[in-house]
């Protein structure tokens, strides 16, 4: 306190809420093995999944999104894919796979599919555009027989954002089971889930 301000006057603040409050606490999770930017439209367009439709179905993508959300390097890319990176960080693959119903969920896909052909196809199809006032993404898939299929959501289910116990434990073990074995992941999961009660690490 001394060094940065010259004074120890509010030092007590600093430790005031000490052991209240925990910042794993406000922690969000990533639905989606994707970039961070491509959490909320891929939960946005997977609603899209359930018209079945194949790349021959459509004709082109609008994204709709907020100004700025395409500025981060990666993002606006429509592809080729030639690596998983290329694919995870890229709106437009992450669009595609999602209004195309691939298993967005699995941490998988992106890497064992980023040369999926059908989404590769889809991806060339996605326009982004930025628009003032928009705070949540939204989607107008335009199909070769007319139709326009529209997702917007104004509020979306923060709940799969957010670690909770059992959903951490069921995440390690798909990520982890075919590494460790069962055995093993189930040990870690039962020391992590009573580390208070370890006495040595």
């Amino acid at each position: 306190f001394r060094c940065w301000s010259s004074i120890t006057n509010n030092k007590a603040e600093i430790t005031k809420d000490l052991g209240r409050s925990f910042a794993i606490a406000k922690t969000f999770i990533k639905p989606f093995a994707a970039c961070g930017a491509n959490q909320v439209p891929m939960q946005i367009a997977s609603t899209l999944a359930g018209h079945r439709l194949k790349a021959a179905d459509i004709v082109r993508v609008v994204e709709r999104l907020r100004p700025g959300t395409t500025d981060y390097a990666g993002l606006d890319y429509s592809g080729p894919f030639s690596s998983h990176v290329q694919a995870l960080m890229s709106m437009q693959f992450c669009a595609a796979a999602a209004i195309l119903g691939r298993p967005v969920y699995t941490p998988q896909f992106i890497s064992e599919s980023y040369n999926d052909p059908e989404v590769t196809e889809i991806a060339a199809k996605v326009e982004l555009t930025c628009e003032e006032g928009r705070s949540m993404p939204g989607f107008e898939v335009y199909t070769t027989d007319g139709r326009v299929l529209i997702a917007e959501e104004q509020t979306i289910d923060r709940s799969i954002h957010l670690p909770t116990i059992n959903g951490m434990r069921d995440k390690f073990r798909m990520l982890a089971s075919g590494y460790l074995g069962k055995k093993i992941t189930e040990e870690v999961i039962d020391l992590t889930i009573s580390f208070d009660k370890v006495g040595d690490v």
